[in-house]
């Protein structure tokens, strides 16, 4: 989670996008637990399919 490579960042995000269409609580979880310390272009990714009511609880 903490590689400076943008296209690790970009690739976790990914999966997590990906994951959050098929276990959206765990990704939701996750997220909300790691927010302060995951880079924001992951996390970014990681919350794009996500319904907007999540995602605003996320963001704030």
């Amino acid at each position: 989670m903490f590689d400076e490579h943008y296209l690790v960042l970009k690739g976790y995000g990914w999966m997590l996008k990906a994951l959050s269409q098929q276990d959206a609580l765990a990704v939701f979880s996750f997220l909300d637990a790691n927010n302060t310390k995951m880079p924001r272009l992951a996390y970014r990714y990681a919350m794009e399919k996500m319904p907007s009511a999540q995602k605003k609880q996320l963001m704030a």
